[in-house]
């Protein structure tokens, strides 16, 4: 598809604003909720394993559609998918704040996510239409400081809602500014943009695509609760897989398929792609495990815990912009690799955290995380788009959301059921003498999101007691997690080091 030129009768800064605004909200709404899991448990009384799905079907969703919902915002119009999105996002958000049910809370935020998925990809191309062609890379570059924005407010913003009003007010605030963006949208981004292709979107392999992804998912999440013996779970994963073989071979067949076969001949893409899904899941890691630890172990207030999590954001929000910068003028291999070398540092330093350790140590580790996120997250974006010819941009950029979400996605199961998985283990071996009723009753307990023990019975224990034995569980198992992500850290190291070479742009 030819890029259409800058029209005259459009602002492009009033349409990078409006497509700033969406960005910060749409990456905003996803940290901000890992805060807000244990308010929302103590609501809507549910447990942590379902609850972690208000982020990972947000992400899932997202991930399973995107590569769709590009190819959509070509066929139909760019302006109009972006606008069907926020109306969307608008409607799904008011459902959260509304929402009085674990289930209908957790299907307002699927509907967030692909809602998300179908606004995120017109943002780049309306912006880049939007600008003359010597001002378009800063445009792409404020979009980038964005994002950072909306990942670096998130936990602060999500503790002072916490602290002053109703969790439910995390959502109900997208609704004011989604209206905003779309009476922007419609003065400001010009109607020509609403055009679109001949093209055709295949629906059979996009349901593939997307029953697949959820399938796997599903089965993944339900790992823990069911264990691996259960049917139904290898049901899941069995019909997750043949959904994935058959777009595959549909695929295959098709002159224009969702995801060209081209992209899977380019080496250094697919590298990129598995190191920046990597980087997501330990981002996810390091949220859902230090959300709990800090409310649960340490006995943060909601909004201690946002702030104390602003090092981390702040500096992801700064060095945003200067990641995927550094890729221009070094090898890509250093800034990629300086990211997963402060990621690294930073589980490291984690490593044995417990209910004793200083709140200095846990900022040391929150300033390399933030570091190593801030580097590595646009520096792969920055690579990526160096790795494929520019016509398959559109596609490889959707392709490679589709990967980073997956990556969240995983990091947010993996972590919630390992940690379940592992300090039910744990617990077993430091609670021997205590009965089976109170044994019953603390596992219980650890599994919500809050832990409450206003219930818990004081004829062998007193609530102290109860409490010590729970943090320390979960310090030993957060310390096997933390090592998870240095594991992961150094292989996405040696990975991108070893092929991430002589990478020039487009090649």
């Amino acid at each position: 598809m030819t890029m259409m030129s800058t029209s005259k009768k459009q602002n492009p800064w009033l349409v990078l604003s409006t497509m700033f605004i969406l960005l910060v909200l749409v990456d905003l709404d996803y940290t901000a909720v890992s805060i807000a899991l244990v308010a929302i448990s103590k609501d809507v009384e549910s447990d942590l394993n379902k609850l972690q799905w208000l982020i990972s079907g947000y992400v899932l969703a997202w991930s399973a559609f995107v590569v769709a919902a590009g190819r959509l915002s070509d066929i139909y119009g760019k302006r109009k998918m972006l606008l069907l999105g926020v109306w969307g996002f608008l409607i799904s958000s008011a459902l959260c704040g509304l929402a009085q049910s674990d289930n209908l809370l957790i299907f307002a935020r699927g509907l967030q996510g692909l809602s998300g998925a179908l606004f995120v990809p017109p943002i780049y191309a309306l912006v880049f239409a939007s600008f003359p062609e010597n001002k378009r890379g800063f445009a792409i570059g404020i979009l980038g400081v964005g994002v950072g924005i909306g990942l670096a407010l998130g936990p602060p913003f999500s503790g002072f809602i916490l602290e002053h009003f109703s969790w439910r007010w995390i959502f109900l605030v997208n609704v004011p500014l989604c209206l905003l963006v779309i009476l922007k949208t419609y003065l400001f981004v010009d109607k020509s943009m609403d055009r679109g292709t001949d093209e055709k979107l295949h629906m059979l392999t996009t349901f593939l695509l997307f029953a697949g992804l959820i399938l796997m998912m599903v089965a993944l999440n339900q790992s823990e609760v069911w264990g691996f013996s259960d049917p139904g779970l290898w049901c899941l994963l069995g019909a997750g897989t043949v959904a994935l073989i058959l777009f595959e071979r549909i695929s295959a067949r098709l002159k224009s398929p969702l995801i060209p076969r081209k992209l899977y001949k380019r080496g250094a893409f697919l590298v990129c792609c598995t190191g920046y899904g990597l980087l997501q899941f330990l981002f996810s890691l390091i949220l859902i495990l230090f959300t709990l630890y800090v409310q649960n172990v340490k006995d943060f207030s909601p909004q201690e815990a946002g702030i104390l999590f602003l090092p981390m954001t702040v500096l992801m929000g700064l060095f945003s912009p200067f990641g995927g910068k550094l890729c221009d003028l070094v090898d890509v291999r250093w800034p990629v690799c300086a990211g997963l070398i402060c990621s690294l540092i930073g589980f490291c330093l984690s490593y044995g955290f417990n209910e004793q350790t200083s709140q200095a140590q846990i900022v040391s580790a929150f300033v390399f995380y933030g570091l190593g996120l801030g580097l590595g997250l646009p520096s792969f974006n920055a690579v990526m788009l160096k790795t494929v010819p520019e016509s398959m941009l559109s596609t490889a950029s959707g392709v490679f959301t589709m990967i980073a979400c997956f990556g969240c996605t995983a990091g947010t199961v993996i972590s919630t059921s390992l940690l379940v998985g592992l300090s039910d283990n744990i617990f077993l071996k430091k609670a021997q003498t205590l009965s089976e009723s109170t044994q019953h009753i603390l596992k219980n307990i650890f599994a919500e999101a809050h832990w409450s023990f206003e219930k818990f019975p004081r004829e062998t224990l007193t609530v102290q007691e109860a409490s010590s034995l729970l943090k320390e569980t979960f310090s030993e198992a957060f310390s096997v997690l933390m090592g998870l992500g240095i594991f992961i850290s150094i292989l996405a190291i040696l990975l991108c080091w070893n092929k991430l070479k002589n990478i020039s742009s487009q090649e």
